[in-house]
């Protein structure tokens, strides 16, 4: 899919009158539900309407546990909100948020259009998109082939993008049968995720969500037990991403949808809780270096 995106309206937050406190929301078309007219109104209707609260954080409760007498916003709408208090927390309670790690470790989004070229030895975990067909399997399996003469120990995810039937994923994996040790996981390739039953009984290759966790939120805990999974902040919150990090413990990939980059604050401190794992936080590259001449409202 080559399709580019020539403008975007930004909504631009700006807190305490400072330059230096600016959030800048883009909801993109196709990733995200809501248009910045409608985050707008709801930001707006919500902090004129509601006192918060600093002295009862939950950082796994929706609005963090911060107003008496909460919407009932969830998803992308509770995330806006939710990263608007975050920076608030951040500066007027940053105690609740301890150390955090300075460096946290980030896979690489590969794509043939970037104008950055992917250097293979310095990359430890990349992300490819995979497609089905002849075609596409031999351009996935020579570009793995050719990054690791480069750099044996690299790892790879491949993001089908519910692109696949199940023979067409069969198909696909027994081509790659020579580099199989090298691929982390494969994510949400599945058009109908209930073929993932019988894939996993021939695949040797784990399975990961992203969008689809959403719709598994209520009965995450047996979900996780079979998948990775990968939550998307925009998509769920940050509440909800805390609380599945809390609650499961297992090692989850924290994704971001093409945010801003003012809006990293929160995706970072969510990564930073699992240290260990590469993060899917590579997008800002698509983006334009500044969003300054963004048509912001």
């Amino acid at each position: 899919n080559h399709t580019k995106l020539a403008t975007n309206k930004v909504l631009k937050i700006q807190m305490n009158n400072s330059s230096l406190d600016i959030i800048e929301f883009s909801p993109l078309v196709t990733f995200h539900n809501y248009n910045v007219y409608q985050w707008k109104k709801m930001l707006e209707t919500f902090f004129q309407t509601q006192e918060i609260d600093f002295e009862n954080i939950l950082l796994d409760t929706p609005y963090f546990n911060m107003v008496s007498n909460p919407p009932t916003h969830s998803g992308e709408f509770l995330f806006a909100i939710e990263v608007v208090l975050f920076h608030l927390i951040n500066k007027q309670r940053p105690d609740l948020l301890g150390d955090r790690p300075t460096k946290i470790k980030i896979n690489s989004l590969f794509s043939k259009d970037s104008p950055d070229k992917t250097d293979f030895s310095k990359t430890d975990c990349l992300k490819l998109k995979i497609r089905p067909g002849n075609k596409q399997i031999h351009e996935t399996l020579t570009l793995i082939k050719q990054a690791l003469e480069i750099n044996p120990s690299i790892k790879f995810r491949l993001d089908g993008n519910r692109s696949f039937n199940l023979e067409e994923l069969i198909e696909f994996e027994n081509a790659l049968s020579t580099v199989l040790t090298s691929i982390e996981y494969l994510e949400e390739p599945l058009k109908n995720h209930n073929d993932y039953w019988i894939f996993k009984k021939v695949s040797k290759i784990p399975y990961a969500l992203d969008e689809s966790v959403i719709a598994y939120q209520h009965n995450l805990e047996a979900v996780a037990q079979e998948c990775i999974l990968i939550l998307k902040p925009s998509l769920l919150s940050l509440s909800k991403c805390f609380e599945f990090m809390n609650k499961l413990k297992n090692t989850m990939v924290i994704s971001s949808s093409y945010e801003a980059p003012s809006l990293l604050l929160a995706f970072n401190y969510l990564a930073s809780l699992a240290p260990e794992t590469f993060h899917g936080l590579d997008t800002q590259k698509f983006l334009p270096h500044s969003l300054s001449n963004s048509n912001l409202i």
